[in-house]
């Protein structure tokens, strides 16, 4: 079956936010044809959804390590497995990561508590291929300090294992980091304007570009460059 896109996935920032990757990786304007996408933490499938739609030709699967949220997201919400399209697991997700074949997913999206990704960055840049991208989710309930802290060393993390990362905070307790294995060109005002040519090649509901420019805490960063200080 197709999926339509839902409007009301895009009224929570994150969910805005994880289709930049889309317009950082530019393979995805073939509709995701031969791609294969991980994501990580299932929910009520929203975000599954959403990509099935952005890319109708995309094999995704699926981990979620509770049974019960599985059994809601298709009872709920329709969410259904679809022979070469849609494959869902019930697993940890850092292992089931962990021993994906090398360059296997061309996406990856995970809800994350930064303070794992010491060890699991690396699992993450393997199971990636050299032109996809790594979408993370964080959720922090630290402030001040603390925070900046924990988001230092989730940065220094990925910035060991990747070229590039740009990074955002999307809400009052949330950053979302995308991580990409070979460095782009790009600065902030070509990312908008890749945002902006997405958005209307897709049609999207929102304005991705005016996200890009308007959001302070919107940084990109490379090895060898100092974090900014907050985001």
């Amino acid at each position: 079956r197709g999926w339509r896109l839902d409007a009301s996935t895009f009224a929570k920032p994150y969910a805005r936010w994880t289709t930049l990757a889309f317009a950082l990786v530019p393979w995805t304007h073939e509709g995701g044809k031969g791609t294969r996408a991980l994501m990580i933490g299932l929910g009520g499938g929203t975000l599954c959804r959403h990509w099935r739609a952005l890319l109708p030709l995309c094999a995704i699967d699926a981990v979620e390590i509770n049974s019960l949220v599985i059994a809601a997201a298709q009872r709920q919400f329709g969410l259904r497995p679809t022979q070469g399209r849609l494959a869902l697991f019930c697993e940890d997700g850092s292992a089931f990561v962990a021993r994906a074949p090398a360059g296997f997913y061309r996406l990856i999206l995970c809800d994350l508590d930064a303070g794992t990704l010491d060890g699991s960055a690396q699992h993450f840049r393997s199971a990636l291929a050299l032109d996809g991208a790594l979408v993370i989710n964080s959720f922090f309930e630290e402030k001040g300090p603390r925070r900046l802290l924990l988001l230092g060393r989730a940065l220094h993390a990925l910035l060991a294992n990747f070229e590039e990362v740009h990074i955002v905070r999307t809400g009052p307790h949330n950053s979302m980091f995308i991580a990409l294995p070979r460095a782009s060109a790009l600065d902030r005002e070509g990312v908008s304007e890749r945002a902006g040519e997405l958005c209307r090649r897709l049609r999207l509901p929102f304005d991705l570009c005016a996200d890009v420019i308007n959001n302070e805490t919107y940084a990109i960063r490379r090895p060898g460059k100092v974090p900014a200080a907050d985001s």
